[in-house]
């Protein structure tokens, strides 16, 4: 199964910064279950949401990007989602994450988004909630999923869209360093 960006896009990483559109968490819910699993793995902290769009951006049309997702974040709407069930993969940025229910409403902000960034780039939406940046092996993932069951709740909102720039691999891979910036 093929997650994210669609084609190889890492050579274009060393001229164009990938550039990701967030759906963000609100509450503390969700991001208290994620720092207690990234204390207890010693993993890196984030800030929780759905990654609704990610491409490669010439660095010059950055600007065109974000005020393409202002436009769309100005009518948002806060979307509340039902948990439907935890996943793992071995992608580390899907490492161990949450599905969610059919969501009409998050269909229709995404076909928004799609329709207004689409000439930026292909993007391949894998609706989800990531719980942890770690790679980790299979049996420990299955070790923790009933656990995490008990400790989610069973409906999660989300009200704000964010970016965040990466402008290289390096800067890719220092994850607490991200700045999102909520729009």
């Amino acid at each position: 199964m093929r997650h994210g960006r669609s084609g190889n896009n890492m050579n274009k990483f060393e001229t164009q910064p990938i550039v990701s559109t967030w759906l963000i968490a609100e509450g503390e819910t969700l991001r208290g279950v994620m720092d207690n699993l990234a204390d207890r793995y010693q993993a890196p902290k984030f800030m929780p949401h759905i990654t609704m769009y990610s491409v490669n951006v010439a660095s010059d049309r950055v600007g065109q990007m974000r005020n393409r997702v202002m436009a769309v974040a100005r009518d948002l709407q806060p979307i509340t989602l039902k948990v439907k069930d935890i996943g793992f993969d071995n992608n580390l940025f899907m490492s161990l994450f949450v599905r969610f229910e059919a969501s009409e409403e998050l269909d229709q902000l995404q076909k928004r988004l799609q329709r207004a960034l689409s000439e930026f780039g292909d993007y391949t939406f894998t609706p989800h909630a990531s719980l942890l940046y770690k790679e980790l092996p299979e049996e420990e993932k299955l070790k923790i999923i009933p656990d995490l069951k008990t400790q989610l709740p069973t409906t999660i909102t989300f009200g704000k869209l964010g970016m965040i720039v990466h402008k290289s691999p390096e800067d890719r891979a220092q994850i607490e360093n991200w700045e999102v910036n909520i729009l």
